[in-house]
């Protein structure tokens, strides 16, 4: 948690340099080279008594794994803007320190 303690918002980046971008039908995310952007601003939230963090967009939702297949036969899943509900699991991320990098994890696996 250290790594956030002081932090208000970030942007996330992949490890290809590309950033997590809200789009503006507040429902669905993209990456993008450009990450100046207001879009590619998240929100930080701490959830209490636990080592877990909220993302929440421009938009006031927040970041949500999905069970959409990222791309066709791929192992990755999609990520989503959703209403805002504090008290579900599925809004809450693990942070993993991964070298220089962080890696981010929900109840169901990796980003």
């Amino acid at each position: 948690m250290d790594l956030f303690k002081r932090a208000k918002t970030i942007r996330l980046r992949s490890y290809k340099d590309k950033y997590l971008i809200a789009e503006d039908d507040q429902e669905s995310v993209c990456q993008h080279r450009d990450g100046s952007t207001n879009k590619a601003l998240w929100t930080i939230e701490f959830v209490q008594g636990r080592d877990l963090l909220r993302f929440k967009s421009c938009n006031g939702r927040y970041l949500t794994p999905s069970d959409i297949p990222f791309l066709p036969g791929a192992t990755g899943k999609k990520v989503l803007q959703t209403l805002p509900c504090k008290f579900d699991p599925a809004t809450e991320w693990e942070h993993l320190r991964d070298g220089m990098q962080v890696r981010l994890r929900t109840l169901w696996g990796l980003l």
